[in-house]
């Protein structure tokens, strides 16, 4: 299973809806997997300058009108729209990704949508349910982060999550839970070999009260999917940690994992 949230960005102003681009390495083209595995939207999570709007759509989906349509009324903050609803996809669907009205010419506006691969062609990923992990729990961890973000609303650096404490148990299996980003509105991505080396992404904003330091297993029970990347304590080095953020002001933040024991 692999989970990839795709970036889409907004810049300066729009006086009409148009489409976004894609974050850095990123496409709009859903990947390929064997036909007959699970590929769900799993989330939706939006950040505009101003009040505005946005939609999700594709030939594949409902209708290429409007599909998923969404009413932004709450500026500079992280909006959830539809966190473990499952909208099933067709694999090599292009997506559209539109954003309405922009706020000027030095903003920036992120859209992030979440796709669930059960069988992803050469990405197997590691992630297991919310009821696999409880009853294995040995201890809860955190580790902080140091974040680099673009100033242009796409992905910025991506560091190793043991850059700034290595505290990690050798020959240790860890679920991340989930991630707080400070004080800005961020997204939080985990890309190594427990995610397929796709980005996770997991969405932040401690001003609008959002810490999302079990993200994970929310969205797991509200899923009912497995969720949760498990991290062996040997890929430390190989999992990256990095951010988006549309006002280029995180600095900092926490990523909220548990240590592990035998099933």
């Amino acid at each position: 299973m692999v989970i990839e949230t795709i970036l889409a960005i907004g810049a300066g102003l729009r006086a009409n809806p148009t489409p976004l681009v894609p974050g850095s390495g990123q496409s709009f083209n859903l990947r390929s997997q064997d036909v007959n595995s699970g590929l769900y939207l799993i989330d939706i999570n939006a950040c505009f300058a101003v009040a505005s709007n946005a939609i999700i759509r594709s030939p594949r989906m409902h209708d290429n009108v409007n599909n998923i349509y969404l009413d932004l009324d709450f500026s500079g903050h992280w909006i959830n729209v539809n966190m473990g609803l499952l909208q099933p996809m067709i694999q090599q669907d292009n997506v559209s990704y539109i954003g309405g009205i922009g706020g000027g010419a030095a903003t920036y506006d992120n859209l992030l949508a979440s796709f669930y691969y059960d069988n992803l062609t050469g990405a197997p990923g590691d992630f297991v349910t919310w009821d696999a992990v409880k009853s294995r729990i040995k201890n809860l961890i955190s580790v902080k982060m140091v974040f680099n973000p673009n100033a242009t609303g796409d992905w910025g650096y991506d560091y190793a999550i043991n850059i700034q404490s290595d505290l990690f148990k050798a020959n240790t299996d860890y679920a991340i839970l989930g991630a707080d980003s400070g004080f800005t509105p961020a997204v939080v991505s985990i890309m190594g070999p427990c995610t397929g080396n796709v980005r996770f992404g997991i969405p932040c904003d401690n001003a609008n009260h959002i810490n999302n330091s079990r993200y994970c297993v929310d969205l797991s029970i509200m899923s009912g999917l497995a969720t949760i990347p498990i991290m062996s304590s040997s890929d430390k080095a190989n999992t990256f940690v990095g951010c988006a953020d549309p006002t280029a002001a995180v600095s900092g933040g926490t990523i909220f994992l548990a240590e592990l024991g035998a099933y």
